[in-house]
């Protein structure tokens, strides 16, 4: 899989002017960690580091992984729920749950509005 969400961060730190350095120093971590995660050699390993980019960007969780569902072809949720858990692979147990909480509650928003508009 294309590292989608790497890019994406990048291309967001990019647009607000940022160092690596810069990004880093907001959210906690080290420049070679903002790196490692634009460049897809490390993955982002914890939920709380997801949300610190969420909230420093200013976007969704559905806008950082939009392209996990684009990238991974699939069509059903269970493979966008696998999709998604490829990203983070090194989560523990806890923050495994939290995400499967998070894309059940996004996915359910989803239909819940596709049901709205028809």
């Amino acid at each position: 899989m294309e590292n989608k969400i790497g890019e994406k961060v990048r291309s967001l730190r990019e647009a607000k002017g940022w160092s690596q350095r810069e990004l880093g120093l907001k959210i906690g971590l080290k420049q070679s960690n903002i790196g490692n995660i634009e460049s897809g050699k490390n993955k982002m390993n914890k939920m709380a580091v997801v949300e610190q980019l969420l909230d420093v960007f200013n976007i969704s969780f559905d806008f950082l992984f939009a392209d996990v569902l684009v990238a991974s072809n699939s069509r059903t949720e269970s493979d966008f729920i696998q999709a998604v858990k490829l990203e983070l692979v090194q989560m523990d147990g806890k923050e495994l749950k939290l995400s499967d909480e998070i894309i059940y509650l996004y996915l359910k928003s989803i239909r819940s509005y596709h049901t709205k508009s028809r």
